[in-house]
Order: structure tokens, then sequence, then C-alpha cells
């Protein structure tokens, strides 16, 4: 009877954990870092251009080379992409760019929420209080992915390197 307790456990545990620890879908079809190296500018401009293969939220975040997270997009409103459209951020038509200091290692990341960001100022609270309490750059990145897997979903990753002179 004990065994049995245990073995029902057991597989209550395993059908409980596999949906967490499996990759949850980004919906995101295909995700590019435009670099604008000829533009005028204080650095490197760049934007990120993307197509949902789902509806939903595009939130863009800014990763410096010390692991501090700057919330690129929404700035001033939430907006809805549709499923199969491909957009450039921040701009759709190709005019501003964000941009980067020409010699730091620079994370871009990228989440397409299913659902809106109820509160953005709360979500850059939290993705800015998980940088600060992390020992290593490279530990506030995966606390700030983990904070944006937790509220919106899957982040996509992409690094923007330094560009070389020639």
């Amino acid at each position: 009877m004990l065994w049995t307790l245990v073995g029902v456990l057991i597989g209550v545990f395993i059908s409980v954990s596999l949906p967490i620890l499996r990759p949850r879908p980004t919906g995101i079809a295909s995700l590019d870092l435009v670099v604008f190296a000829e533009a005028a500018g204080p650095g490197i401009g760049y934007a990120v251009d993307f197509e949902a293969e789902r509806a939903g939220y595009p939130v863009v975040l800014h990763v410096d080379a010390d692991g501090f997270p700057s919330l690129l997009f929404p700035v001033g409103g939430v907006a809805r992409l549709d499923a199969g459209n491909r957009v450039r951020l921040p701009d759709p038509t190709g005019t501003s760019t964000w941009w980067s200091d020409e010699d730091e290692i620079v994370t871009v990341l990228t989440v397409l929420a299913e659902k809106p960001p109820a509160d953005v100022d709360r979500l850059v609270e939290l993705v800015e209080r998980a940088a600060a309490r992390a020992s290593t750059p490279e530990r506030a990145l995966q606390d700030v992915k983990s904070v944006l897997r937790r509220r919106l979903g899957e982040p996509v990753t992409r690094t923007l390197h330094p560009l070389r002179k020639s």
C-alpha cells in the first residue's frame, strides 16, 4: 500500500514537472538584429526585425555588459502584432534606431507576450531588481530572463557585438 502511494506521488510529480521544464514556444518565427553601421549617432544603431507566428505583444529589453536591463519597447503604449506579420522595431518605417556603445557587448531580449503587459513600470522594476541582486553580469542576465519567462513568456536572445573597424 505504501509503495503504491509513493508510485502515485512520483507520477504526479513527474506529470506536473514536465510542462514546467519543457521549453515554451516563443511565438516568434524569426528574429534578427539589424545593425546600421554607417548611421551617424552616439554609437552603433540597431533595430529588431522579427516575424510573429501568433498574435501577441512585443516587449524588447536591452541588457548592457554589466547586466543592467533597460526597456526599449513598449514605451508610451502597448502595441499588438498579428500572426504572420513582420515588423521592425523601434520604428516600422526604419527611420529611427536604438543605440549601443561601439565597444560594448549588448544582449537584446525579445518576448512576444500572449497578453499585454499589465504594468510596464512594474516589469521594469522587477527586471532591474533582479539584475541588481545578481553577483555577476552573467547571473544578472539569467535573472532578467527568468523574470521575463515568468511574467510574459520565453525570451529570444540576440547579442550585439562591437563592430570592428576596417
